[in-house]
């Protein structure tokens, strides 16, 4: 994620939350949407880590926010972190576009990987032998 993203966030939204803290909770609709400054978090399906991060200017709650749903993951602080907190999120992005392309990237890319995954694991169960393959 590019360091833009930090610049151009409004330094009265920054905050420190403790290890622990949960910034999203799966199931909730908070319209939050949190920029990672500093620190490192974790993303929970269920119990369950499924990934984490301590990559400055990482976004979390844009999904919830964009597609108007609940949140789809926790999202728990691993680390103390600063991160930039926007409340009213769909708000700040009208306001402030720079962060669109900024998010526009980012689900590229995770769609990009989502990709590759369903196509390696198609491979793998054409591999097998399975009828079931697409």
């Amino acid at each position: 994620m590019s360091h833009s993203i930090l610049d151009s966030c409004d330094p009265s939204k920054k905050h420190t939350v403790v290890k622990g803290t949960l910034l999203l909770e799966e199931g909730t609709r908070s319209g939050f949407l949190y920029v990672l400054a500093v620190g490192s978090v974790e993303v929970l399906r269920g119990q369950v880590v499924v990934a984490s991060t301590a990559e400055a200017g990482a976004i979390f709650g844009e999904m919830s926010m964009l597609l108007g749903t609940a949140h789809t993951a926790t999202v728990r602080a691993s680390s103390d972190c600063v991160v930039y907190a926007f409340a009213d999120a769909a708000a700040y992005l009208r306001a402030h576009p720079e962060f669109n392309f900024e998010i526009a990237r980012l689900l590229a890319q995770r769609l990009r990987e989502a990709t590759s995954t369903i196509v390696d694991l198609n491979e793998s169960v054409r591999g097998a032998g399975n009828i079931w393959a697409w």
